[in-house]
């Protein structure tokens, strides 16, 4: 298999500040969001920790060092905390472009392993089916970063909002994950780190339960 042409132009095309590493946001909602004014203490619905502490903005959200208590309505509230992790992102990747990269959402949808994290479709998913595109019981589409899963039961999404290409060349992607069942109460919003060894393999959860 090529290399995705996006891959070819990344070294000359991504932003190198502040870090060694090659990198390209790739959600202009979440680039616009973050951006706005006063987001770091912009009130958000009570978000309780495995601590005992609870937090009602980003500013007091980075300051946490414990889990998110397992519960469902703090699943369906950590999308109000999404904007903070990307915060937490834009200090390490400071944001100065936004960039479209052909063929990330096919990426995605194609080439992102379903075995390696936690979601609402893994109990389903038979040893054959790895990625998305392995699914017939839905449809599946794709947007310019994500690829969406949708069935009678469930709403699936995976957006693709950082690029990174290490020194040694180690790629990653920051995703953002939303899960939903609509039978049921479970929603859950999440990010989290996937790499791949080459471009040529699957991409898979870092430190993923």
């Amino acid at each position: 298999m090529k290399s995705p042409f996006w891959l070819l132009l990344l070294c000359t095309a991504c932003s190198t500040h502040n870090t060694a590493d090659d990198y390209a946001w790739l959600s202009s909602e979440r680039l616009e969001r973050i951006q706005e004014h006063g987001v770091d203490t912009k009130q958000r619905t009570p978000l309780q920790f495995t601590n005992g502490q609870t937090v009602s903005n980003c500013r007091d959200y980075l300051k946490q060092n414990s889990d998110v208590l397992e519960t469902s309505f703090n699943f369906m509230v950590r999308s109000e905390y999404m904007d903070c992790e990307a915060l937490r992102l834009n200090k390490v990747y400071p944001v100065k472009t936004l960039m479209t990269l052909p063929g990330i959402a096919e990426s995605i949808c194609s080439a992102l392993d379903l075995h390696s994290f936690r979601h609402s479709l893994r109990p389903r998913l038979l040893d054959n089916q790895v990625t998305l595109n392995d699914l017939t019981d839905g449809k599946l589409s794709k947007d310019i970063n994500s690829c969406t899963y949708d069935d009678s039961d469930t709403y699936f999404n995976l957006s693709a909002v950082l690029f990174v290409k290490t020194p040694t060349g180690q790629e990653k992607l920051w995703v953002e994950m939303v899960d939903e069942i609509r039978t049921g109460t479970y929603r859950t919003y999440t990010g989290m780190w996937f790499h791949r060894t080459s471009p040529t393999s699957l991409w898979r959860a870092i430190d993923a339960p």
